[in-house]
């Protein structure tokens, strides 16, 4: 039979040590799923930070997306063109030829996307960091 008393003291113990602001922030970069843990007394802090590093998992997936978009179809280029030497058919080649043209404005887009999302996932660094630095600070600044 558990000792309730002694379990009770391990949990306060515990949510003392989880529910902290950088915590939250780290639970957020990791892209952690929160799941209402923190008494009310301590969850205002730990979803201020929690929410910060939501925003900076966010913007790295949304970098590491767009790359491997990247990565995949310059992958189908290389492999269109591989079917294009090995091809007689002219209709089938040039089908081919527009396939890849298509691709490369994908690929010329998305790297727009990329150099776009660079630059948020650089700004909200920029907010993870002053975060870290100062997690008990009431709220920072916008437009920095």
């Amino acid at each position: 039979m558990p000792d309730q008393s002694r379990w009770y003291q391990g949990y306060q113990v515990g949510v003392t040590r989880y529910c902290t602001p950088l915590n939250g922030l780290s639970r957020g970069e990791a892209g952690d799923r929160y799941h209402n843990v923190c008494p009310p007394e301590l969850a205002g802090e730990f979803l201020r930070g929690y929410g910060i590093g939501q925003k900076a998992y966010t913007a790295r997936s949304r970098v590491n997306s767009l790359r491997n978009q990247i990565s995949t179809m310059q992958s189908s280029i290389d492999n269109l063109y591989n079917q294009m030497r090995a091809s007689q058919d002219e209709q089938a080649r040039r089908n081919m030829r527009d396939e890849i043209d298509r691709l490369d404005r994908d690929i010329r887009r998305a790297r727009l996307d990329v150099s776009d999302a660079e630059f948020a996932l650089h700004s909200v660094q920029r907010e993870v960091d002053l975060f870290r630095q100062n997690p008990g600070q009431a709220s920072l600044a916008q437009g920095y």
